[in-house]
């Protein structure tokens, strides 16, 4: 005599969903969001100084001798350094930010990078529309639009191409060494941060010369133009690295 089988079929095991983890694409977007609204800010508030400083000087030297040099050219400087220190702030602030929420190291990176260059077209865009503006205003009032050239590519602000080429590759050097500077600091701390310095920082103080110094002979400025573009890469390259590998740290209050 058989014994009896049972014709139900086994109850299926339940597995506990995964929690959904946010996709690099959505990272991206965080990040960048977040960092270009941080930029963004501060580029408003450069703007707002660089209109009231060129204006003040404008006023002041017009009242003490005709004016035959451009005093916008001087902002070179300003706009290179003050973004590159926005650009340290806001790698080191937002790291923990950012892998806190579960997003990924990837998505910070590549959102990181695409600030600086987003950054770097619109400082270059504002120095050259700055420079247009005063040469017409020089030109409205009979002055000289001298362009002394220290440092710079361009010896005349009539060439725009040179204008836009100087400042975008510079200002670009600014923000990748600021976002690279930063990634540093924020893992090695002050001590190795400080001493990491001539490499991580040193491509702004390269970026310009290496277009126009004699060192390299009779290369033309395409090639130079390369060269710089590949120093940069061979950073943005560095600081994405830098970035993959990260770990939390509790930042000092």
């Amino acid at each position: 005599m058989s014994l009896p089988t049972s014709t139900a079929s086994p109850t299926p095991t339940r597995s506990t969903p995964r929690p959904a983890t946010p996709s690099h694409r959505s990272g991206y977007r965080t990040g960048l969001r977040w960092l270009l609204q941080t930029h963004g800010f501060m580029f408003l508030w450069a703007l707002g100084m660089l209109v009231v400083l060129v204006a003040a000087a404008t006023i002041i030297v017009s009242n003490v001798t005709t004016p035959a040099g451009s005093i916008v050219q001087h902002a070179r400087q300003g706009l290179t350094w003050f973004p590159f220190s926005i650009a340290i702030v806001g790698i080191t602030t937002y790291t923990n930010i950012h892998i806190g929420a579960g997003l990924t190291r990837r998505s910070l990176g590549w959102a990181a990078l695409t600030a600086a260059v987003v950054m770097a077209v619109a400082y270059a865009a504002l120095f050259t529309l700055a420079l247009q503006l005063e040469r017409a205003v020089y030109g409205w009032t009979g002055w000289a639009h001298g362009v002394d050239g220290a440092g710079g590519l361009f010896t005349s602000s009539g060439q725009v191409g040179l204008v836009v080429l100087d400042v975008g590759l510079l200002f670009l050097a600014g923000q990748l060494s600021g976002v690279l500077v930063g990634i540093v600091y924020y893992r090695a701390g002050g001590w190795w941060g400080t001493l990491a310095l001539p490499l991580t920082a040193g491509p702004i103080l390269l970026a310009t010369p290496a277009l126009s110094t004699a060192a390299l002979g009779d290369l033309g400025l395409a090639p130079r133009v390369v060269l710089v573009l590949l120093v940069l890469g061979a950073m943005s390259l560095a600081a994405h690295r830098l970035i993959l590998g990260v770990q939390v740290r509790k930042l000092a209050t």
